[in-house]
């Protein structure tokens, strides 16, 4: 690190601080994304179901048509050309949403392959019998129904996490369309055997199970249903679905109590009223499926619209914070640089002779101690300097009174030395020069 410039030391810890905070942001919005993503798939396997939903109404109201004259007695249901052509759009309105979310569901080749046995179906069914009919039919409702359940499955919805909407989920998927099934097996043998007055004890075995299965799932889809209401934090389930719900509870307890009587052999089997009743619960039945799934495509965009709200009130914490984590970062890395670069610019300026130059920063931190003590060193420079001018200027007085004391010196020499003259009057003396003598 002491060989790094500060301008690298503050790009490498950037850098550093950047990665692990890139990283935790990337891996919370992708699971916010990932979650909406997870909800909005749900939303798709809701407009998926939405078009099977007529399917499931209309193609056992087909199947009935068959039997229509076996007992002139009860209310004709529309003609079979005017449930084909119901029938074929819906086919219609479902293969444009195939076409959307297909790719998105996988469903393309289960809708295709029901779409076909519905071909086959329209073509061949004049030529069969009854029994063939039935058995055609059933494969042609199986097919649907597994299509809805492979929509359930690669939605998502089968996997909602939260209470409400898994228990919506519950009854829209599963509860009601099974009830539905069993609805249709009671509506059949009703019309199969509208023209007698009895029935034979497998037949009675057949509705008593039928009608046992009803009340298991109706007392299944109450509790559930309540456990939704009771976990919805929206707090819309209850007014919206309570009275849908209760109605139709009241209706399948009613068919199944008409049902409950033939386990005594006595009983009179009254298939009008057990006809009437199932096509009041199936209606109701559709009533409470329809609220049901508008409650779940609402329920899932307000969690969509949380998580969006989430994600924006997380990007928009982080912003400031980083916001301010730069602001912060440049201020302490222009502070830094600052007081380098003053430090530098005086240094040359005392280099050059100016020491008593100070440097003024408003730093109260660390470099502001290195500053006050940069200051104090030239405070201590400019005394110095000043006590080596004092010492200069006595030294200078002290050469020019040694300088005078040595001129007086010499002429007190010259004074005591004989004159040449003098010394020429002495007999063998060699004369030199007298100041050369006096060196020696």
């Amino acid at each position: 690190m002491n060989r790094l410039s500060y301008p690298q030391k503050f790009t490498l810890i950037g850098f550093l601080f950047a990665i692990p905070l890139t990283l935790v942001m990337y891996l919370l919005i992708s699971e916010i994304n990932s979650r909406v993503d997870f909800a909005q798939k749900e939303i798709y396997g809701n407009q998926y179901l939405r078009s099977l939903r007529q399917l499931r109404e209309y193609i056992p109201k087909l199947q009935q048509l068959n039997y229509q004259g076996l007992n002139p007695n009860f209310s004709k249901p529309d003609p079979s050309g005017n449930l084909e052509a119901k029938i074929d759009a819906n086919f219609q309105s479902l293969a444009k949403i195939d076409r959307q979310l297909g790719k998105i569901l996988f469903s393309t080749q289960k809708f295709n392959a029901t779409y076909q046995d519905w071909q086959n179906f329209k073509l061949r069914r004049s030529q069969w019998s009854l029994e063939t009919y039935d058995f055609v039919y059933h494969k042609l409702a199986a097919n649907i129904n597994k299509l809805s359940a492979h929509v359930g499955d690669t939605s998502n919805l089968i996997l909602d996490p939260d209470l409400d909407t898994y228990y919506l989920m519950d009854a829209t998927l599963l509860k009601i369309p099974e009830m539905q099934k069993l609805l249709s097996e009671i509506r059949l043998i009703s019309r199969k055997n509208s023209l007698r007055s009895d029935a034979t004890s497998e037949e009675r075995a057949k509705l008593i199970t039928l009608a046992d299965k009803l009340r298991e799932l109706n007392k299944d889809l109450a509790i559930n249903m309540e456990v939704g209401f009771h976990n919805n934090p929206h707090g819309n389930l209850r007014p919206k679905l309570s009275e849908h719900l209760r109605k139709f509870n009241s209706v399948v307890e009613q068919l199944t109590g008409q049902i409950d009587k033939l386990i005594y052999p006595t009983a009179v089997v009254e298939y009008y009223a057990y006809l009437d009743g199932s096509d009041r619960v199936i209606a109701s039945s559709f009533q409470l499926w329809d609220e049901n799934l508008n409650e779940l495509d609402f329920l899932l965009q307000k969690r969509i619209d949380n998580f969006v709200a989430k994600k924006q009130i997380i990007l928009i914490f982080v912003s400031i914070i980083l916001a301010m984590v730069i602001y912060l970062f440049v201020s302490f890395y222009r502070s830094v640089m600052q007081t380098v670069f003053v430090l530098d610019e005086a240094s040359k300026k005392m280099a050059n002779g100016n020491v008593g130059y100070k440097i003024i920063l408003d730093n109260r931190d660390e470099l502001g101690q290195v500053v006050s003590s940069f200051n104090k060193i030239a405070d201590a420079l400019v005394g110095a300097n000043q006590e080596i001018s004092v010492l200069n200027d006595r030294l200078k007085a002290e050469n020019v009174r040694m300088s005078a004391e040595l001129d007086v010196t010499r002429k007190i020499q010259q004074m005591l030395l004989p004159k040449d003259r003098e010394l020429n009057e002495v007999v063998g003396l060699i004369l030199r020069d007298s100041w050369s003598l006096l060196m020696k």
